[in-house]
């Protein structure tokens, strides 16, 4: 039977002596191959890869992806394609917002909205009926979802300022 990897057959060792060097022992029954490193630059590469890896966590978990204005294309509903614009604030912690027309009239206020790990669900109530728009981020200013089972696509609007 043939190993699948190098984990199979070997065993890492690293051992520090407390000093400035050390060894990573690479053994298996048969032989040790041992490599002798600098400890303190081993220490040094890996502080700085850890400190990358918290910088870019860091940033990820900082945005606020939702808030702004959307503009928000329907496709293929029976009155043709709906362009609707969501405007969407944080407020206590909490997101909420308007639907608009095109003009930028407040057409529903949204009764709730359900932020997920990769999805917002907005519901709004429109002639009657409750409708959830389901929204997946694309990128920075994209959403991609659909609304009552019609394909939607959203671009963040830019405001000047």
């Amino acid at each position: 039977m043939q190993p699948k990897n190098a984990s199979d057959i070997y065993d890492l060792v690293i051992i520090s002596s407390g000093g400035d060097s050390g060894n990573i022992i690479l053994t298996d029954k048969r032989t040790t191959l041992k490599i002798k490193i600098n400890m303190k630059k081993f220490k040094t590469m890996f502080l700085i890869v850890f400190s990358l890896f918290a910088v870019v966590s860091a940033r990820a978990q900082t945005k606020d992806y939702y808030p702004g204005k959307w503009d928000v294309m329907v496709y293929g509903t029976p009155y043709g394609d709906v362009k609707l614009t969501f405007a969407l604030e944080r407020k206590d912690g909490k997101l909420s917002g308007v639907v608009q027309d095109s003009t930028g009239k407040e057409t529903a206020k949204i009764t709730k909205i359900d932020e997920k790990e990769k999805e917002a669900i907005i519901a709004y109530t429109t002639q009657g009926y409750d409708v959830e728009l389901t929204i997946d981020p694309v990128d920075d200013d994209n959403v991609k979802g659909n609304l009552a089972g019609f394909t939607a696509k959203g671009v963040r609007r830019k405001e000047n300022k």
